[in-house]
């Protein structure tokens, strides 16, 4: 069964001795080892691929500003959807856009604007030269530019601010670097120089993290299924888009305790292990939702559960729960964290590096272009 959010806080409770009124503590004890984990070493498991594709610049029709709205006018074409992603160059000065009204105006940034009017007929080009990288980016590991005999070379942005008051392209870029998106805090982008002037599709291998924990547990309402068929129904429920990819728990009815409390669906070590249990693939209303797999049951009103995955292996969660302590330990001040602790925190750790490798064949000191050649297939001359 999928280990959640929801299993995390109540093995975070057991440790801690404490009961559920202290799950906030618990929830911030979690979330704080779980985000530790993936800054720990370059694991094979956060590794990540994504597929980047810029956009091609854009010169067609001319444009009319207007400096007292920074609003820009847009004759003969339209902008792009991208456009408020990008920025306009008009002689050898560029002028980042603030937003994109319709398919003809743009408003400029504040920051970066004429100072004056520009009479219809102006000349320009839109180009895009920063890409947003998804949220769980840490460092890239490399570029593969697919369209080219070449890869973009990195620098760092001290070097990038230089290059960048050399106005050329757009082009097909040269050199790229990576800093901090002020726009979405706690992101970054990757920025090209010069701006690409056509779609370039690039493959970019990155060190990631797990998917973000945010639903404990919602149990509002009670659900129904039918057997064989992917579609759970709600009632008294608010599902939302958020709760896709999360992990929903369904008890066998909806029974109480001798208090008069609903029995929710635990994890496998928990009381309540559920009947059923599957991953949200979409929300179609807030009382339907669609499961990864059919029901193997036909449930009527029964109690149930929804909490986030916790997004790594089997084999680092005895790493993860070591945390979990060392972390609850760090959080009680007056508690110091033994040396027994310690060395079961460094085995646990030691053990994940190891069950972490996804290789155990035969390395060679070439990349691999098929089987190696055989001695009889190299040509012999003969004649000397």
């Amino acid at each position: 069964m999928i280990v959640t959010f929801a299993d995390a806080v109540d093995y975070c409770l057991n440790y801690l001795a404490k009961d559920a009124k202290e799950s906030p503590v618990a929830k911030r004890i979690v979330i704080d080892a779980y985000r530790s984990i993936p800054n720990k070493r370059d694991w094979n498991y956060y590794k990540r691929m994504l597929r980047l594709n810029t956009v091609a610049a854009q010169s067609t029709g001319t444009i009319t500003y207007t400096e007292s709205t920074r609003t820009m006018v847009l004759d003969g074409a339209t902008w792009p959807s991208w456009a408020a992603s990008g920025y306009i160059r008009i002689g050898e000065v560029m002028y980042y856009v603030a937003s994109r009204e319709s398919s003809t105006d743009i408003i400029l940034d504040e920051t970066t604007t004429p100072g004056d009017n520009l009479a219809a007929g102006t000349s320009y080009v839109l180009a895009q030269d920063s890409y947003p990288l998804p949220t769980d980016f840490r460092s890239l590991i490399a570029l593969n530019w697919q369209a080219g005999t070449y890869n973009p070379a990195y620098v760092d942005i001290e070097e990038f601010a230089m290059l960048a008051t050399l106005i050329t392209g757009p082009a097909a870029p040269t050199y790229y670097t990576i800093y901090g998106d002020r726009s979405l805090l706690g992101t970054k982008d990757i920025r090209f120089y010069p701006s690409p002037d056509q779609a370039y599709p690039t493959n970019l291998y990155y060190n990631g993290g797990g998917r973000p924990l945010a639903i404990e547990y919602y149990r509002s309402g009670n659900v129904t299924t039918t057997a064989s068929s992917r579609t759970v129904t709600g009632s008294g429920t608010s599902w939302t888009s958020a709760m896709i990819g999360s992990v929903i728990r369904f008890a066998a009815a909806d029974t109480k305790d001798s208090s008069g409390n609903t029995i929710y669906p635990t994890g496998v070590d928990g009381l309540y292990p559920p009947v059923m249990e599957h991953v949200i693939t979409g929300v179609a209303s807030a009382t339907s939702l669609t499961i990864d797999t059919a029901a193997d049951l036909s449930l009527a009103a029964t109690a149930y559960q929804i909490s986030d995955p916790i997004d790594m292996p089997d084999w680092m969660f005895n790493f993860f729960y070591r945390s979990i302590d060392k972390q609850a330990r760090l959080s009680m001040r007056s508690k110091d964290i033994g040396p027994s602790e310690t060395n079961e925190y460094m085995m646990a750790f030691q053990e994940a590096c190891e069950a972490d490798s996804v290789f155990g064949g035969t390395r060679v000191a070439r990349l691999s272009s098929g089987r190696p050649r055989l001695l009889r297939e190299y040509p012999i001359n003969v004649n000397g």
